[in-house]
Order: structure tokens, then C-alpha cells, then sequence
């Protein structure tokens, strides 16, 4: 054996020393921290990399039998956080996050933690991306605080609010006892339901349904009947049509999602079978929902037919039996429909709403309710506008009795006649001022809308002006003429139309549909023609 043999050896032999009574000293003091509960003096954290290496190169110079990597290495000493595995579960990953090491169990435990699912509830999934909105204050919390009226007048006004639900319906006690009870059989059903309401303007179509909901949701708190979620919509409001699917979706969760992650997740509630909530959406003005290139509510409504939807579809329009259009027959069969039809309310009708409304408060004479009864009977037929003509009668009959105390402190004929003159709109003045030719035009558009056709064009209008022109022995104006009158009533805001799409450009009123027939009904030419 030469020199550096020697050597060699010798350098072994120490380090096999120095290596196993450290492993041991190593050992005892583990074991001793375990059973005093004492802090080691070692690191807190050792790699396991570096253990693998020390291992190898150890076992390349001293062969040690009994001892292991598991021995080897150095656990943590903060083991009582973390969660303990069984065999067959592969171990977290662990990392440090502000100083702390969190496995990922419990990085997700975290995060399932902080939104939580009630049962019955409909949330959106981690997969799909919300939309970050910036942080809104609520309008609850911008308002002012509201006080209680004060004096008959105010209290008056708040009575006629167009807003205010009253607590009984008068004059549509048959329909809402209907209504109340095919939506109260669908709900505790767990079935999916249509019902179609058509009705003129102010037939109080959506005064009957919230005052069904609001019984229901009454009853539900009484623990009377099965929770349910309501949401509502209005057509009008809802440009493009695609935009209802986030909106509702949104009013189910509270999530922003775009329209196709909508689309997909509502579908995808409708048709899994699930433990949640019957939904009931009621939809005003559903027809403005319907063209051509759009889905939306063929799909609402076919939704209601699937077996796990719980899904029941309110749907309000002023457009006489047009589901009949929309509507295949075989989907009435797979699914239960119900149709309401709302007649006009007579002038005896729209004063008994006035007079309930203002039951307790002495400020109208009988005969001042029954002129504006008569008024808006023999012109629109709609409640709203006569509740609007007796809130303006109170406001300015108060303006009278703070400028001469000695004034009949009552709202008189005289009054009522002030206040229909103060409740004409800057659109009703301008199409008063129209052409001949452009009333002629807003008549076939109004026609149009009466009838069955579920978008119109311009070519359709302008087909109808001229069989007007024909049938009424009018002077027939060019089509150049025409497209000049529905630009000037595109401009002026009265008509929403796309001039670039040419004749197939869809047409509709931007302007109040009822405000353009009480101006046509004041001209004996157009009466008729809208009577027919």
C-alpha cells in the first residue's frame, strides 16, 4: 500500500465518523423536540434534493444499512397545520406565500371557502371568466332619503305613482285569480311553464303579474310555499337581443359573464337535472325581443320545455296573438301554455282604478274623475294616462291654493282640462306639426304593428303607404318622396332605422307607440283608418 492509499483511507474513515455521529446526534434531538414540544436547531426546511445527494455520495463510501432517506430527512416542525395523507394520496405541493408555506389542498380549500354555494342557488363556474366591473356605489345608498308625505297633495301623488303597486287590483280580479294560480301550480310543480299576456297598452298586464309575484314571494316567506327566484326584463330596454342572456344570468348570480358563456350556462341549468330553485322571468314588451337574425327568445321559450328546467316564462306584449306566429304546434304540446288576453278598460273601469287609488283623500270632485275617464277612454283606453292626468290635477291645483287661499280646494273640470294640455311630450308636439304624408307614414308603421308580422321593414311600409294612397284616393308619392319622409323621421328621432341596409333596413318607433296614436286618433281621417 503506497502513500496516497493511505491517506485516502484515512480521510474515508473520518468523514464515516463525523457523517454518523451527526446522523445520530440528529436523532436524538428530533425525538427529545417531539416528545418536549422544543424547537430543533436545525434548519426549518431542508431540500430534499440535498438529501438525495448526501444520501448517494454517502453510500458510495460507507455502506449503511439501517438508515434511509426517510431518516434522513429533517421534517418540519409546523406539521400540526398541514393535512395528513393516507398512502395511496400523493403528497401537496408545498409553497411559501408572505412567509408562510401553504400546501395546495389548502390553497384550494381557501378559495372553495370564499364562495361557497348555497343549496338551491345557481353560481358560475371557477372556468368561466367575470367580467371585472369598477366599484359602483348603489343607487340605494346615492338616494336621498326619502320622507313621508307630508300634506293630502303628496300624499295624493304618491297614491297615483305610475310605480306604486296597490294592493288590490280593481277591475282584473278574474285574471289575476287565474294567473296567480297557474303560476303557483307551476312553482310547486317543479315544471316548466309559458304563459302569454297580450293586452293594449295600460290594460295593467304588468300590474297584475308583480302583484302576483309579490303574493307569492309573501307566501314563500310565510313558508307557505317553495322559494323561487324571480327576475324581470324589458324588451324595450335590452338592444341587442343577445344582451338579455348576461343580464339574466347576472341577476341569478350577481356575475358578469359575456353573451355566448350566458347562452352556454343558462343552457346548461336548464337542462342538468338539479336540487335549485324554480326561476320565473317575466319578460315586458317580449316582442321587440324578435327578429330575424336573433334566437333569444325562441331559446328562453324552448327552455321551458325541458324536464329539469323549473323554468317558467312570463311573456307580455301589446301585439294581439302574436304567439301564434312564433310559435310551432307541436311545442304547445310538449309543455303547458297559457294565454290571457286583456280587454280595454271602459271609461266606468278607469274610474274606479282613479277612485281607489285615491281612497281616503277628498281632493277631486266626481265629476272632474269622470271627465278625465271619459277623456282618456275615448282616445288611448289606458290607465296609466289618466293616473298621470290626476297626478298633474293635484300639483297644479296645490300651485292654485298657495296663490289664493279662497281657490275650491278641490280638483275641478277646468283643472283636469289644464293638466291633459301640460302632459303632451316634445314628441307629441313635433308629430302634431308633421306633413300630411308623415302621419300617413307613421299610420302604416302603426298598422303594421297591429297586425302579424313580427319585424317590419321599410319596403313593407312603403308598400302599405301606397295601398293607403290607393284605397283613400290620395295624390301617390314617389318612392324617392317616401325614403325622404322616413329619413326626416329618422333625424328627428320619432323612427329607429339603419339607412345603410336600404329597403330591408327594420323599422320600429323610438318615440312612445301610444303617444302616436292619441295624435292620429285626434284627426277624424286617421281614426278611421286606425279603427279598421
Amino acid at each position: 500500500m503506497n502513500l496516497g492509499t493511505m491517506f485516502h483511507n484515512i480521510i474515508i474513515s473520518d468523514r464515516r465518523a463525523d457523517l454518523t455521529r451527526s446522523l445520530a446526534h440528529a436523532r436524538k434531538i428530533l425525538t427529545m423536540g417531539r416528545k418536549k414540544n422544543i424547537k430543533t436547531p436545525f434548519p426549518k426546511r431542508v431540500s430534499k434534493r440535498f438529501v438525495k445527494k448526501v444520501t448517494i455520495r454517502d453510500q458510495e463510501h460507507a455502506n449503511f444499512e439501517n438508515e434511509s432517506d426517510n431518516d434522513i430527512y429533517v421534517e418540519d416542525t409546523e406539521t400540526e397545520t398541514e393535512t395528513e395523507f393516507s398512502e395511496n394520496e400523493p403528497s401537496p405541493k408545498r409553497r411559501r406565500k408572505n412567509g408562510k408555506r401553504i400546501t395546495t389542498t389548502e390553497k384550494t380549500s381557501q378559495k372553495t371557502s370564499q364562495k361557497t354555494s348555497q343549496p338551491g342557488k345557481i353560481t358560475t363556474p371557477s372556468k368561466i371568466r367575470v367580467k371585472s366591473i369598477g366599484q359602483i356605489k348603489p343607487l340605494a345608498l346615492r338616494q336621498q332619503p326619502t320622507t313621508e308625505p307630508q300634506t293630502f297633495y303628496d300624499r295624493a301623488r304618491s297614491m297615483l305613482r305610475l310605480e306604486e303597486v296597490p294592493d288590490t287590483l280593481p277591475c282584473r280580479e278574474k285574471e289575476y285569480k287565474q294567473l296567480y294560480e297557474r303560476v303557483k301550480s307551476a312553482i310547486e310543480q317543479f315544471s316548466g311553464h309559458r304563459i302569454f299576456i297580450s293586452g293594449q297598452p295600460g290594460t295593467g298586464k304588468t300590474a297584475t303579474v308583480r302583484q302576483v309575484v309579490k303574493n307569492l314571494q309573501q307566501k314563500v316567506e310565510e313558508k307557505e310555499l317553495v322559494p323561487f327566484e324571480f327576475v324581470e326584463i324589458n324588451g324595450m330596454e335590452i338592444k341587442p337581443p343577445e344582451k338579455a342572456y348576461p343580464i339574466i344570468w347576472k341577476a341569478l348570480t350577481g356575475d358578469h359573464v359575456t353573451f355566448k358563456d350566458a347562452e352556454t350556462l343558462l343552457a346548461q341549468t336548464f337542462s342538468a337535472p338539479s336540487r335549485r330553485d324554480p326561476i320565473l322571468l317575466m319578460i315586458d314588451e317580449f316582442d321587440t325581443l324578435v327578429k330575424k337574425k336573433s334566437s333569444v327568445i325562441y331559446n328562453l321559450l324552448n327552455w321551458t320545455t325541458f324536464l329539469n328546467s323549473y323554468f317558467i316564462v312570463i311573456a307580455l306584449t301589446n301585439r294581439i296573438d302574436l304567439y301564434v306566429n312564433m310559435l310551432p304546434l307541436s311545442s304547445d304540446s310538449r309543455m303547458g301554455l297559457d294565454r290571457f288576453s286583456f280587454a280595454p278598460y271602459t271609461h266606468a273601469e278607469l274610474a274606479i282604478i282613479v277612485k281607489s287609488r285615491l281612497e281616503g283623500i277628498d281632493l277631486f270632485t266626481n265629476e272632474a274623475i269622470e271627465f278625465a275617464a271619459r277623456k282618456v277612454s275615448s282616445i288611448t283606453q289606458d290607465a296609466r294616462n289618466a293616473l298621470c292626468i290626476c297626478s298633474r290635477a293635484v300639483g297644479i291645483l296645490e300651485s292654485l291654493v298657495k296663490k289664493d287661499n279662497a281657490v275650491n280646494n278641490k280638483v275641478t273640470i277646468e283643472i283636469v282640462k289644464e293638466a291633459i294640455k301640460k302632459t303632451i311630450t316634445p314628441w307629441s308636439r313635433y308629430i302634431r306639426k308633421c306633413s300630411f304624408q308623415a302621419k300617413l307614414f307613421l299610420c302604416s308603421l302603426y298598422l303594421l304593428r297591429k297586425g302579424e308580422k313580427l319585424e317590419i321593414e321599410y319596403k313593407d311600409i312603403a308598400e302599405k303607404f301606397i295601398k293607403l294612397c290607393k284605397g283613400k284616393d290620395i295624390p301617390q308619392p314617389t318612392y324617392t318622396e317616401i325614403s325622404d319622409i322616413a329619413y326626416d323621421l329618422t333625424s328627428s328621432l320619432i323612427l329607429i332605422m339603419d339607412p345603410n341596409k336600404d329597403i330591408c333596413a327594420p323599422v320600429d318607433f323610438n318615440a312612445n307607440e301610444e303617444e302616436v296614436q292619441i295624435v292620429l286618433n285626434e284627426d277624424p281621417f286617421f281614426r278611421d283608418m286606425i279603427k279598421l
